[in-house]
């Protein structure tokens, strides 16, 4: 007995441990530490990275999907090498942007091979529930630190923010924004926040476990959706465009059931938290919405990234540098990513950049992967291709594409499971041990 009680805590103690990585591997915080200065993203990203490097080398055995994966990612640095060269204007951030791009495949494959041997055959679901607890502290931290902002002084003072980040932390209006464990947060955060609340409607509607009931779910949306807007108003539109691509996606009437009964839910939720918000924070809660409401008082789009579009789409390119580009992907007079990639790396560029992204889905339709895990897989390169409007996302720490590799590096490893199956409705599942 007492044998049994060690190993069920040494086995709760691991999961703990993994847990904890993957959740600073995701935000990874800039601390100072006794007047020291750390940046934690080499511990918790490039050691993992350099550990996924030595399992493959140990195994010496990667899938076909994930080589064409990584020589996408290889494609693309190259490219960036390439048309700095042609065009004698080296950009060190977009060519810096692809190597992250491979830390974050190597970094990837250590922690799916890691959850896959603790977790064997519900690996998978286990680690997207990790990623979505993961989103959910740092929501919760941004939430206290909003609603006690005496003790932002005291908390920034060791999770340092970026001069950019540290005005916005410390302001006490309505353009307050907070990034709770990270460095800086804005867009990528709040695109991060509505991933979080992709993976729990993933997770809720078909999961072939009893991972999440309706009450938590709509406790976890209620959190990311307030979370979200004290963030960045990027993903609210993230979180709205999800909940219309799973609609749309839905071929089960149990499912589409337990669909609505979740969405009158959580809109009276939603409705009662805007109305608390409307009346304590009526000016931050306007401006949150400001998009939304220009949308459908005014039926445009007046934000600074449509306007971009519409006026300033053609920077000044030749014929050559719309093909291949001029190098320079920096443009710091627009934030628009598709100006910005198209720029530096032309129309070619701009599709060697995102290939990599199509590459998965091919793999996926090829297989006979469950429908539920197709679905979530699709709505990465669908999301990337709208918020890529608003600013550049492309292999950064801390963003859409980290979590986005993770999944893919999951599901390339659901090739390896002989058995998995993934019902209409959470009826009759099994229990997920996580």
């Amino acid at each position: 007995m007492t044998f049994k009680t060690k190993a069920l805590q040494k086995g709760d103690l691991k999961k703990l441990i993994i847990f904890l990585f993957l959740l600073f591997s995701l935000f990874s915080p800039h601390l100072s530490i006794l007047g020291v200065y750390v940046k934690t993203v080499y511990f918790f990203i490039v050691m993992p990275a350099f550990f996924g490097g030595l399992i493959i080398l140990k195994n010496m055995n990667l899938l076909k999907a994930e080589v064409y994966f990584l020589l996408a990612i290889l494609g693309a640095l190259f490219f960036s090498i390439l048309v700095s060269w042609m065009a004698y204007a080296v950009d060190i951030s977009q060519i810096a942007a692809s190597i992250r791009g491979i830390l974050l495949f190597f970094c990837a494959y250590f922690f799916v091979n890691v959850y896959k041997r603790i977790y064997k055959e519900n690996f998978f679901d286990v680690m997207l529930l990790h990623i979505l607890y993961a989103v959910m502290v740092n929501s919760i931290l941004i939430l206290l630190l909003f609603l006690i902002p005496d003790i932002k002084p005291i908390w920034h003072s060791i999770f340092i923010l970026s001069d950019t980040q540290d005005d916005m932390a410390m302001r006490n209006d309505i353009f307050v924004r907070l990034s709770g464990l990270v460095h800086v947060g804005f867009g990528g955060l709040s695109v991060v926040n509505a991933i979080g609340f992709v993976i729990a409607l993933y997770l809720y509607l078909y999961s072939p476990y009893k991972t999440i009931s309706l009450r938590k779910f709509v406790f976890y949306a209620t959190i990311l959706f307030v979370a979200t807007i004290l963030v960045g108003r990027l993903g609210l539109v993230i979180i709205m465009m999800s909940m219309s691509l799973v609609l749309l996606s839905i071929r089960s009437k149990r499912l589409l059931l337990r669909y609505f009964k979740m969405l009158c839910l959580i809109t009276l939720i939603f409705v009662l938290v805007g109305i608390t918000l409307y009346i304590n924070f009526e000016e931050r809660f306007i401006y949150g919405f400001l998009t939304i409401f220009d949308l459908f008082l005014q039926g445009k789009l007046d934000t600074s990234a449509s306007y971009v579009l519409s006026e300033r789409f053609a920077p000044g390119l030749t014929f050559k540098e719309w093909l291949i580009g001029t190098g320079d992907y920096s443009l710091e007079y627009i934030d628009s990513g598709y100006i910005r990639l198209i720029s530096g790396g032309g129309i070619f560029g701009f599709m060697i950049t995102y290939f990599f992204m199509i590459i998965p889905i091919v793999f996926v339709v090829k297989k006979a992967l469950p429908y539920g895990i197709l679905v979530l897989l699709i709505a990465f390169p669908v999301i990337t291709l709208v918020i890529n409007i608003k600013n550049v996302y492309y292999f950064a720490y801390n963003d859409i594409f980290q979590i986005y590799i993770l999944i893919v590096m999951g599901v390339f490893k659901l090739d390896l499971i002989k058995s998995i199956s993934i019902p209409t409705a959470n009826l009759n599942q099994r229990e997920l041990d996580s």
